[in-house]
């Protein structure tokens, strides 16, 4: 692969991975799958677009449509279980990047995606995302945004879960920028599940909102969402769960749980749990912990020679373990850690 026109800071990762698509200002300037992505098509085109679910998302999905510069439509054959994960680069480095992605598994089809959002300089960046699993696809959708510039950063993805379809999701927030992320979930079909992650690390003066909202409207659905975050500085991350299920959903699951710590007397972090719940035959709860972190352990760790940032370093790392058990290649793995240690 011809690096020259990739950022040096992503090089020692991507040249690694084995199935990739790079797009770059709008554009597919190099893609590479193995034989076994035979049954997945893309193409630098959107073919067909959703009407949306609420008003608020219908105004976003027009507006991104008239300002839209890049597109991509990625569909995945009835029955094609690919083992290997699919990595989409999206890279926008002077210009501003409007990127409007359709994903679509058909039927019993299997796929692991991982994302990986990077704009420098004074770009920023905007997804929009239309992802629909048939019955009884499985999706592992993993996002990793890496915004190194102040300005915007606004990410919003619709998934439609049909039967028996199962989306396990998980994002990776290191941006610099002001930060507006929303994943909206539909569930679609019986025994559709859905489990949504996200881990957001704010510091100086950055703001950071994220939003996930889980509706069921099939019965014995399940939803789960879950928030970590870490908000240092005079930074403010902000997390809402929306958990929605509807009239009639019986036998449906919907939970919550939020996790956050606060380094420093001015950074603010706002967890705002929320189930909307019309029907009695159900499993419903959410848990918020928000706090600092705990002075008996870095007592400890102090004690065994770390010094106070060493100590806080190691305990904040536990946040980011289990999204990097969900990732093969390890120079990502690696670009992570770094991203992890600047970040605080």
């Amino acid at each position: 692969m011809n690096l020259t026109r990739i950022p040096k800071t992503l090089q020692p990762f991507i040249n690694t991975l084995p199935n990739v698509i790079i797009i770059e200002q709008g554009k597919i300037i190099h893609s590479q799958l193995s034989e076994s992505f035979e049954k997945l098509t893309f193409h630098d085109h959107v073919i067909g677009l959703p009407t949306m679910p609420t008003e608020e998302l219908e105004q976003m999905g027009k507006l991104n449509q008239s300002l839209m510069n890049s597109t991509l439509t990625l569909e995945l054959s009835t029955s094609a279980r690919l083992q290997e994960p699919l990595y989409v680069i999206y890279i926008s480095l002077d210009k501003d990047l409007t990127q409007r992605t359709t994903l679509h598994l058909n039927a019993s089809s299997q796929l692991t995606v991982i994302e990986y959002l990077y704009a420098a300089n004074d770009a920023t960046m905007h997804l929009f995302s239309d992802i629909k699993l048939s019955e009884f696809a499985q999706l592992n959708h993993i996002a990793i945004n890496h915004i190194t510039s102040s300005n915007a950063l606004t990410v919003n993805r619709l998934y439609d879960i049909k039967e028996g379809a199962q989306l396990d999701q998980a994002n990776v927030l290191f941006s610099n920028a002001l930060t507006h992320q929303a994943n909206h979930v539909l569930l679609n079909g019986r025994a559709a599940h859905a489990t949504s992650k996200t881990i957001g690390i704010a510091n100086k003066t950055q703001e950071m909102i994220i939003k996930t909202v889980i509706e069921h409207y099939a019965e014995q659905s399940e939803g789960y969402i879950e928030h970590y975050g870490i908000a240092s500085d005079q930074s403010t991350l902000m997390f809402e769960g929306v958990g929605k299920i509807h009239k009639n959903m019986r036998r449906s699951i919907a939970k919550q749980k939020n996790k956050g710590v606060v380094i420093g007397a001015n950074a603010r972090l706002d967890a705002n749990p929320l189930l909307l719940i019309d029907e009695y035959d159900v499993e419903a709860g959410h848990g918020a912990a928000i706090g600092r972190i705990d002075e008996l352990q870095l007592y400890y760790l102090m004690s065994r020679g770390l010094s106070l940032p060493e100590a806080e370093r190691l305990i904040i790392n536990g946040f980011l373990a289990p999204f990097s058990a969900m990732i093969e290649s390890e120079p990502l793995k690696e670009t992570l850690q770094t991203l992890l240690n600047e970040k605080l």
